[in-house]
């Protein structure tokens, strides 16, 4: 099974799984996901949106597009139209899903972090859901992890990511654990839990973290330079999909200022969140420009 390495589109994986979805039994909402999918794959979000919004003209009541364009319009940093969202998805899912989709928005600086934690968590150590291993209990339970660690609270974090992690994780789930192993001082942990032989770029790029926070100039030279390259074709074409990565890489692992700044710049015309501003002002940027179209 093909890991999902998407944030937007895993709540939705899930959904699907459940059979929650109304358009896949429609040959034209399928078709628009999969259109929105692709979109989203390549960090056309507009486009994702547009095809997202489609589903819902003609099929309002569409619960998995909703729940989708919740995630989408979080990551986009449009926090009143993610609340309309969550706010319908609420209507067809149950009470963890409605908390955890506010959760997100939290994580995104839309909502108190701590009062949508607690709320989370009240609902996930209820007796009828603690016991909950589907698709969508997971998703809440990364939620709660990650709201965990921001808030600073490392062992309720661990805890929380280890329930999360159990089943099928989303990679941006398991970049996440390793973002919150590295922070806390555990670079080995992060060595001792992947593979030198790691494709996946968010996970690739966080045992080369790892390494070098470990072993400085000593660090294996390899996978530094296959980023390097890797991540100069990219530049070299137009394409910051991985911005994101590309900023990480040359502020902590090949430092290269005038490369973060651009790297970290052309991200936030894709993705908004709080860790994507900070990688900005890490940066050295002092105003976030306005969003750039697709």
């Amino acid at each position: 099974m093909r890991r999902p390495t998407s944030m937007i589109f895993w709540a939705a994986s899930a959904a699907t799984f459940l059979g929650i979805s109304t358009a896949s039994a429609h040959s034209g909402g399928h078709n628009q996901m999969e259109q929105a999918r692709e979109a989203e794959r390549v960090h056309h979000f507009e486009q994702a949106e547009h095809h997202l919004r489609e589903i819902l003209e003609d099929r309002p009541q569409d619960a998995q597009a909703w729940l989708t364009l919740a995630s989408l319009e979080t990551v986009r940093g449009d926090m009143d139209d993610a609340r309309i969202a969550c706010g319908e998805a609420a209507r067809h899912f149950d009470l963890l899903v409605a908390m955890a989709c506010r959760g997100r928005i939290a994580l995104a600086g839309g909502e108190d972090r701590l009062e949508a934690l607690r709320g989370l968590m009240l609902g996930l150590e209820h007796s009828t859901m603690v016991h909950r291993q589907d698709p969508l209990a997971q998703w809440a339970w990364g939620v709660a992890a990650e709201l965990a660690v921001a808030e600073g609270l490392t062992a309720l974090g661990d805890r929380l990511f280890e329930r999360a992690l159990i089943a099928h994780p989303a990679i941006h789930l398991q970049a996440a654990y390793l973002d919150h192993l590295l922070a806390t001082d555990r670079a080995d942990r992060v060595v001792a839990e992947t593979s030198a032989e790691e494709q996946e770029l968010a996970i690739k790029l966080r045992r080369v973290l790892a390494l070098v926070e470990l072993e400085g100039e000593d660090a294996p030279s390899a996978p530094i330079e296959e980023l390097h390259h890797q991540f100069q074709r990219w530049m070299a074409e137009g394409d910051f999909t991985h911005g994101r990565e590309m900023a990480m890489f040359y502020l902590d692992v090949m430092p290269r200022p005038a490369l973060a700044i651009v790297a970290a710049t052309r991200n936030l015309k894709f993705q908004r969140e709080v860790e994507d501003q900070r990688l900005f002002a890490r940066a050295g940027g002092e105003e976030l420009p306005q969003r750039l179209s697709d």
